[in-house]
């Protein structure tokens, strides 16, 4: 989701592909998904909420418009954080636990 003039492209590429990408998600006809993009009207709630679950980028630009981007910054930290005690539980398994 890029914010130009309240346009919505969910993050995913071109307007083509990006309504085809905002269809799939929300189920959503292509002419109301291109409507959208091209910022005559915006999505319901509800389409709004399954926007913000499958796109990072939308997520991100709402809690920035609300004040909130602090939110994902910690929720992207915890996310990081798992993701390396994963990996150097894999490099342990591989490589044994070895003193540094």
């Amino acid at each position: 989701m890029q914010r130009r003039s309240g346009k919505i492209d969910g993050g995913v590429g071109g307007a083509g592909r990006a309504a085809k990408t905002i269809t799939k998600w929300t189920g959503v006809n292509d002419r109301t998904a291109k409507n959208w993009i091209l910022g005559y009207h915006g999505p319901s709630g509800e389409h709004l909420i399954e926007l913000m679950g499958n796109s990072d980028t939308v997520l991100a630009v709402i809690l920035e418009l609300a004040g909130r981007d602090g939110a994902l910054a910690e929720e992207q930290v915890k996310h990081l954080r798992h993701e390396l005690r994963v990996v150097l539980d894999s490099l342990d398994a591989i490589y044994g636990s070895q003193n540094e």
